[in-house]
């Protein structure tokens, strides 16, 4: 595998290609799971009964996103940052996964709000992550090719989404 250790930066070609692509799907994926809430919201609006009640789900998210970033930073420090991706997906999956059953607008923006806090647990150990297995002129590279990931995530979110 080629995460061998977090002492080693990457110096093989194929390698560095694996672990961007690998780093650029998560983020894409991250990404659709974070925006495809706002991508229906018109349909939701419709299914719970007004614009208003569904965009508090929204509103929760971008603020436990923004608060999830710091607590995502500080425990950078302390757990490993494989851990903190992992877990991060694991709980915005549950929360994808809860949010499309239910029908009343608080619980949704309760769901959504705790998705929006594991979200913020994927970019800041991303960056890392890559931090610890590039050099500088591959993790310049790898940043900007990663960041594809948002646009690639936010173009399928709306195709799929129509």
């Amino acid at each position: 595998m080629f995460l061998e250790s977090v002492y080693m930066k990457l110096t093989d070609g194929k390698k560095i290609r694996n672990f961007t692509l690998l780093l650029t799907c998560m983020y894409m994926v991250s990404y659709i799971t974070r925006i495809n809430y706002g991508a229906v919201i018109s349909e939701i609006a419709t299914d719970v009964g007004g614009k208003d009640l569904a965009s508090l789900a929204v509103t929760g998210s971008f603020v436990t996103y923004g608060a999830g970033q710091l607590i995502s930073g500080y425990m950078g420090d302390k757990i490993q940052a494989r851990y903190l991706v992992f877990a991060g997906f694991l709980l915005t999956i549950a929360m994808n996964f809860t949010v499309s059953f239910l029908s009343n607008p608080i619980i949704m923006a309760v769901v959504w709000s705790v998705n929006g806090f594991a979200q913020a647990f994927m970019w800041p150990p991303v960056v890392k992550l890559m931090t610890e297995f590039l050099d500088g002129n591959n993790y310049k590279k790898t940043t900007v090719i990663v960041s594809y990931g948002a646009s690639f995530g936010t173009m399928a979110t709306y195709l799929i989404s129509s």
